[in-house]
């Protein structure tokens, strides 16, 4: 059996930058610092994603805590977001393979992209379609990357608010059909 080549515990893992067999807590508590590890490794990406995944949906958390704050009672954000979820709406609310949480990944894969981090992140086809369709919504308006940033954060912290455990996993879906058709479970919550 191999040993770690740090601790001399059973080593799990084989370490594409040192060549040699390392154990689960030393390739934890040494990745990214002493050892420099590259995104061929899934475990050094996996863990990345996981950080980045965290620290966007504290964020999102963090932002938007009052009315003053609310993007989308400001002016040009309404027909971006707008037309933006109702294509969510139209395309995914039947679609019973695809949930809240589906969407929240999107949208942090989207939340990256649009900082450049294209070399972490690859979409599946559905998410290649909402991608495109931000970026054309977002075009037509002519938003800047750093408000598409922010719209993107807003929307995630809708899905948060309104997501997961005794809400479900499809009330995002769920608000938006609320919100567009004025049926639907949630329709009161949209009536004028």
């Amino acid at each position: 059996m191999a040993k770690c080549v740090f601790c001399n515990k059973k080593a799990k893992r084989s370490c594409l930058v040192l060549q040699q067999e390392i154990c689960p807590s030393c390739c934890g508590s040494k990745r990214g610092n002493e050892i420099e590890c590259t995104l061929d490794c899934s475990i050094y990406k996996k863990s990345i994603l996981k950080d980045n995944e965290k620290a966007v949906i504290k964020l999102a958390k963090e932002s938007f805590n009052n009315e003053y704050d609310d993007l989308f009672k400001k002016q040009g954000i309404p027909e971006t977001a707008g037309p933006f979820e109702e294509f969510i709406f139209i395309n995914y609310y039947r679609d019973l393979s695809i949930d809240d949480n589906d969407i929240l990944n999107c949208y942090i894969k989207i939340y990256y992209l649009l900082q450049g981090q294209d070399h972490l992140y690859t979409l599946e086809d559905y998410e290649l379609d909402i991608f495109n369709k931000f970026v054309d919504v977002t075009k037509e308006n002519n938003v800047p990357i750093r408000l598409q940033q922010v719209i993107i954060l807003r929307l995630i912290k809708s899905i948060k608010q309104v997501s997961g455990g005794r809400f479900g996993r499809r009330n995002y879906l769920e608000m938006l059909r609320g919100m567009l058709t004025k049926t639907g479970r949630m329709a009161d919550l949209f009536k004028d």
